[in-house]
């Protein structure tokens, strides 16, 4: 299938400013393979190529960088969350109600692009994978929808996208209609790629236990009633109830294929990796992420083993392993 070849002029854009002029956009060696990743997807199932918008591109990477310099998703747990700390209206995706109609129109709020659009996101810290963040939007029934427009993103057609990667944030946004900027072809030579080196991942991490959370959570609500020694007392017994539970707890080792913060879209990723044979597969909750590990045991060297074969044979590249 033809690649596409993206146009970019030399100068980027500033992330702080709402500029119009969002036909200089660059494209990244890795935003050129999502793209092309996508596009075979399509081709896969009988669905015209799309082409790039520009509009959209800039749109996305306003988005990425603002979930990385403000994080708006650490309070909605959504990546499509907007915050307030830009030129655009704020959007909480867990509790507002117009928040998809909001979000539809943010290429009309921040550019001249008219059609409404669907954006889909991904974030996984220190690994670029194209392949690996393409394959995990098919695992996703809501995201696999809005790639191949199903039911209920069935209507209107797909004609473009737009894409960005920032600091492994990667935001995709698909539109019914075509821009009317002109695509420049890049000269590498002088204008070089944003290329983005993937880092390998640790191969074991110490995750925050589910009763650290709960522990959390016990003492602001007692630090809230009050400050009394029984309080106090009861704040030590409850630190040491913990303390023993962790230190005598088995260690086991999970080996994880997926990250996320949006708990809705993590249950359909864990019941889809479940008709596809992985019947273990589930969610955790750790360092204020969700995990999804595809299997578990109780030695590394077991989970090591698992890892390297799923690897080896699956979509799945960039599996690793969580010591909890």
């Amino acid at each position: 299938m033809k690649k596409i070849l993206f146009a970019v002029i030399a100068a980027l854009f500033c992330y702080y400013a709402q500029s119009q002029n969002y036909s200089s956009v660059a494209i990244s060696d890795v935003e050129t393979e999502i793209l092309n990743l996508i596009n075979d997807y399509r081709a896969e199932n009988g669905l015209p190529e799309l082409q790039i918008s520009q509009a959209l591109c800039y749109v996305a990477d306003v988005h990425a960088k603002d979930l990385f310099h403000n994080k708006p998703q650490d309070k909605t747990g959504s990546l499509n969350s907007w915050s307030n700390k830009g030129n655009w209206k704020a959007v909480n995706y867990s509790k507002d109600k117009n928040a998809v109609k909001k979000t539809k129109k943010k290429p009309s709020e921040l550019t001249k692009y008219k059609g409404q659009s669907i954006e889909i996101a991904y974030y996984n810290k220190g690994i670029v994978n194209p392949s690996a963040i393409v394959d995990s939007w098919k695992l996703y029934p809501q995201f696999n929808n809005v790639i191949l427009n199903l039911q209920p993103y069935s209507s209107p057609k797909w004609e473009v996208m737009g894409v960005a990667e920032y600091n492994g944030y990667v935001c995709l946004w698909f539109g019914p209609t075509t821009d009317n900027a002109e695509i420049v072809k890049i000269d590498r030579s002088l204008y070089p790629s944003r290329k983005v080196i993937a880092q390998k991942p640790l191969e074991v991490h110490d995750a925050i236990p589910e009763s650290t959370l709960n522990e959390n959570r016990f003492d602001q609500q007692q630090r809230m009633d009050g400050n009394s020694d029984k309080q106090a007392e009861q704040e030590r017994k409850q630190r040491e109830f913990y303390e023993n539970a962790r230190a005598n707890a088995p260690e086991q080792y999970y080996v994880i294929v997926f990250s996320s913060n949006d708990v809705a879209n993590s249950r359909d990723f864990v019941e889809n990796l479940k008709k596809k044979g992985y019947k273990n597969a589930e969610m955790i909750k750790t360092d204020n992420k969700i995990r999804i590990a595809v299997e578990k045991f109780n030695s590394h060297a077991e989970a090591d083993k698992y890892k390297k074969d799923l690897i080896r044979v699956s979509e799945f590249k960039d599996a690793w392993i969580l010591k909890k």
